[in-house]
């Protein structure tokens, strides 16, 4: 990401959240290092390619719409980890995990262009203890 300095490129990197950057064009433009060891393939394989080319049911009019309304509306969606479990799906060769997304939107400061930012939290450990509260409860 041309806009993109040093300093926050190590902020990006050093979040504890898998962070996804697209243009309007949800193009890949930056992904950190929580967000590659999460998906298990590199950014390089993101970068400059459209989301829906990555991950392709992400092109279904239900997501497509919300980004666009993120984008046009700059107010933030959170879709759950209940919900929407695979939004970003996990490594395929680890444990699965069940992540929650924030859509939300940026703006690049020189060109006042809007971006489209996806932090993706691991809620794996909480629904895992949910599960067994509910499991518990049940008895």
């Amino acid at each position: 990401m041309n806009s993109l300095d040093k300093f926050s490129t190590q902020i990006l990197d050093d979040s504890p959240e898998g962070i996804l950057i697209l243009n309007n064009e949800l193009i890949v433009l930056y992904a950190n290092k929580n967000l590659v060891h999460w998906v298990g393939f590199p950014f390089e394989q993101m970068r400059g390619k459209e989301i829906t080319k990555i991950f392709p049911h992400m092109a279904s009019p239900k997501y497509k719409s919300r980004f666009k309304q993120v984008l046009s509306s700059g107010f933030t969606l959170v879709l759950s980890s209940q919900l929407h479990p695979g939004f970003i799906p996990s490594n395929p060769t680890k444990k699965p995990k069940v992540g929650q997304s924030t859509l939300s939107c940026i703006y690049e400061t020189a060109s006042n262009d809007r971006m489209l930012r996806i932090s993706l939290t691991d809620m794996t450990t909480m629904s895992d203890q949910y599960a067994k509260i509910s499991k518990l409860q049940k008895k």
